[in-house]
């Protein structure tokens, strides 16, 4: 069984594989054509005889919208003799070159800034040159080129560069991008990407949709950043939003639906950050502390949970509410009603605490409704911290029975945050009681500290700061007609505390631009934060949205999958059990989402035996989602699928690793109508190699891609992929021009960066096409 720490779990367990790094088998190349080594850090391949890309070390330096990149490139030249180098480095528009130099050579080189239309003519040359079409994914973007210059035999040479250009501003916020290459690459090379960002204006949050960031800020007008993970391929993204006269920040960032018409549709994702408090007094907390008692927490679980209530206690601010209720097959509290903190009641709460002994059965039900059913102090944000180490033995044990009571009996609205302690806890319950209520449950691991947990989420409870948020589009005309956003994610806007960020993401329609604001109640009053939803800013390099959005979706089924399983209610016979399913590998296929339910489908063998079944192996795996409700993994199932929930970000490479090492022990076995223990003639299962999964699949400019044999498929024609293409095209013919110029238009060309190793079959103009690959 696998068991993963929930520090790894949390952070870095599977959302989905966007960009992949495949460590391919070497490439049979043309020989090197004489003259000198074309180096391109943003895309590096090695060929032997090359000088190779060491590391490259970036730091950017923002004042308002001007962008200072210093780039730092160690190049090395493993050979006996020495190799002349040339650099070619794609840049944004409008960049301009500051400085230019090579460290320990005699003569300084040269270099040039290449005008758009010059850059494209000579990617295009070097791609004829270097038989590497993934160069044209850089068309578009400006050009720094060298003169040529030495690189000593067995040395080294360092290669640096300043240059700046204008961000562009959209929707309020400034945008960084780094280019580099969205494709496989076969030669890892060391990146590491600073920033400092100072603004004449406070600045209200900074976000990366393609890294995690490390941030400092020295005042709230200058921010320093470190990338983490900088070494993943893609490229590297950066917004910051200055803040509004109130600290907020909030933008939108659109991304076009290429299968609607006339760009009228399309992905949205609404970004907005608090401050640590608006103007104006600080919402006060209720806090209810519902501790479980029962035999099972005997030992160091109970005297942690309670050390844990003691600290939150302590923790709210004066005059804040508070009570105590402990329960295991009985139901005690340590008062009638919330008490005002002062240092009376913490030191009689202090006593109470002191004397709670473990012993007994577990009777959730009743210790919930406790909870929940009184009315709660006007203008006092009520929160229910709920804590459990195992299933319902006491008064009503039905998942569905409890749930259904607790949301009933929760007319005040108090948001239950729910803890459950190790893995004999019913996980899909929790989180069922959780965000029914705009709250978020937390699972502590066996090797972890429950104080420790609980303290961290209390942490970020501190100054709620925006209640019962509402996401609206501001328009007379929606009395008459549909609203132009939808399917929104997540669907209940959860409330906002002190520093924190909230991303809605969502579909839009129409071409029109409008007005989106944010409601919500602070301290007894209504706030507003408004942004425009502009169809016209919509970018094919905003793939992420789409993507995210996805992710988001998937996650959402898979939680209904789980729901519907509750009291082993459902059967694959059941209808919308498998409309669940089928929508969860319809979304994972067309976007290139990975989960551990649908891993199957970046194995060719495995993908085709479900078409053959009818989607047996889909089905079965969707019935482990439900069936496994606790233990290690039906704790970890859930805690995966909250961090799909709650991400940022498309995840990265290493999550993808995690995601198939996790599915892979659902994988072997069988299909239903057999196996172990099952009826007789199953289908046997296949024996999955984790890297096999990881290494199947590539997701550039919005597009997903299978690897089937030697060939890349997109996803839409996976069905097709042993049908003969409408169309066949050899690398280098005029027909391959002719494609590279309509993917140029599209700015879709990044996809020919699949092209140098493998074919690449995919949609181009409606048409099945095939690219033969670039190496034969």
């Amino acid at each position: 069984m696998l068991r993963l720490p929930i520090v790894t779990a949390l952070a870095l367990i599977g959302l989905i594989l966007p960009v992949v790094r495949v460590h391919a088998q070497p490439i049979d190349r043309p020989p090197i054509e004489p003259g000198p080594d074309i180096i391109i850090p943003q895309r590096h391949w090695i060929r032997p005889g090359m000088v190779e890309v060491k590391g490259v070390e970036v730091d950017v330096d923002v004042v308002d919208q001007v962008a200072t990149t210093h780039m730092a490139i160690v190049l090395h030249n493993p050979t006996g003799a020495p190799r002349e180098a040339q650099l070619v480095l794609p840049v944004p528009r409008g960049a301009a070159i500051r400085s230019f130099g090579v460290d320990a050579i005699s003569e300084e080189p040269n270099a040039v800034l290449l005008p758009r239309e010059e850059a494209t003519r000579i990617y295009r040359d070097i791609v004829s040159k270097m038989v590497d079409p993934g160069l044209l994914e850089f068309v578009g973007t400006g050009m720094i080129r060298s003169s040529v210059f030495p690189v000593p035999a067995g040395g080294t040479a360092t290669f640096r560069v300043v240059y700046e250009h204008v961000m562009p501003s959209e929707s309020g916020r400034v945008d960084y991008i780094l280019p580099r290459s969205q494709s496989l690459s076969s030669h890892a090379v060391n990146w590491t990407i600073g920033m400092r960002i100072r603004s004449s204006r406070d600045i209200g949050a900074v976000y990366s949709p393609t890294h995690a960031l490390d941030e400092s800020r020295t005042s709230a007008r200058d921010i320093r950043v470190k990338v983490l993970g900088a070494g993943q391929s893609g490229p590297f993204r950066l917004c910051y939003v200055p803040a509004d006269k109130e600290g907020a920040a909030i933008t939108t960032i659109l991304y076009p639906d290429g299968r609607v018409g006339d760009g009228k549709g399309g992905y949205f994702m609404l970004f907005l950050s608090v401050p640590e408090r608006l103007t104006g007094p600080v919402m006060k907390r209720e806090v209810t502390l519902v501790l479980d008692r029962s035999g099972s927490m005997r030992g160091e679980k109970i005297e942690q949970a309670k050390s844990a209530a003691l600290q939150v206690i302590e923790a709210l601010n004066e005059g804040e509410l508070f009570n105590i209720i402990d329960y295991s097959d009985t139901i005690e509290s340590f008062a009638p009603a919330p008490v005002a903190k002062n240092a009376d009641t913490v030191a009689k709460a202090r006593e109470y605490i002191g004397l709670i002994k473990a012993v007994g059965g577990t009777n959730i039900h009743d210790a919930l409704l406790t909870a929940v059913k009184a009315k709660p102090t006007d203008g006092y944000l009520p929160i229910v911290l709920f804590l459990t180490d195992g299933l319902p033995t006491v008064g009503p044990t039905s998942e569905v029975e409890i749930r259904q009571a607790v949301e009933k009996a929760n007319e005040f609205k108090r948001r239950v945050f729910s803890f459950g302690v190790g893995y004999d806890v019913n996980a899909p319950l929790l989180t069922a009681l959780a965000q029914q209520s705009r709250a978020v449950p937390t699972f502590v691991e066996p090797q972890e500290d429950v104080e420790v947990k609980v303290g961290r989420v209390f942490d970020k409870l501190a100054g709620p700061v925006l209640a019962m948020p509402e996401l609206r589009v501001i328009s007379p005309e929606l009395a008459i007609g549909p609203s132009p956003i939808r399917e929104l994610m997540p669907g209940t806007l959860p409330d906002l505390f002190a520093g924190e960020q909230m991303i809605v993401l969502g579909k839009y329609t129409g071409d029109k631009a409008e007005s989106l604001s944010v409601f919500g109640q602070s301290n007894g009053e209504q706030r507003t934060f408004s942004t425009i939803l502009d169809p016209r800013s919509a970018s094919s390099a905003n793939g992420f949205v789409a993507r995210l959005w996805a992710q988001r979706k998937i996650a959402a089924l898979i939680d209904q999958i789980r729901q519907t399983g509750a009291d082993g209610q459902t059967s694959p016979d059941d209808p919308k059990y498998k409309e669940l399913v089928d929508s969860v590998v319809a979304l994972s296929q067309e976007y290139g989402i990975l989960t551990e339910y649908t891993a199957f489908i970046a194995v060719e063998d495995m993908y085709k035996q479900n078409l053959a079944d009818h989607g047996a192996m889909q089905y079965y795996l969707g019935l482990q989602a439900v069936e496994e409700r606790s233990g290690a993994r039906g704790v970890q199932r859930e805690m995966l699928n909250q961090q799909r929930q709650q991400t940022v970000r498309p995840a990265s490479p290493a999550d993808g690793d995690l995601v198939a090492e996790f599915a892979a022990p659902s994988l072997p076995g069988r299909l239903p109508g057999g196996g172990a223990g099952g009826p007789a003639g199953a289908t046997p299962g296949y024996p999955v190699n984790t890297r096999e999964i990881v290494n199947a699949i590539q997701n550039i400019s919005g597009r997903t891609f299978y690897l089937r044999g030697e060939r890349w498929v997109e996803a839409g024609l996976l069905e097709k992929a042993d049908e003969a293409p409408e169309q066949t095209i050899a690398f280098g013919s005029a027909d391959y021009d002719k494609i590279v110029d309509q993917l140029i238009e599209q700015n879709q060309q990044a996809v020919l960066g699949l092209n140098t190793a493998q074919d690449v079959y995919l949609l181009v103009g409606g048409k099945r096409v095939l690219l033969r690959r670039a190496t034969e």
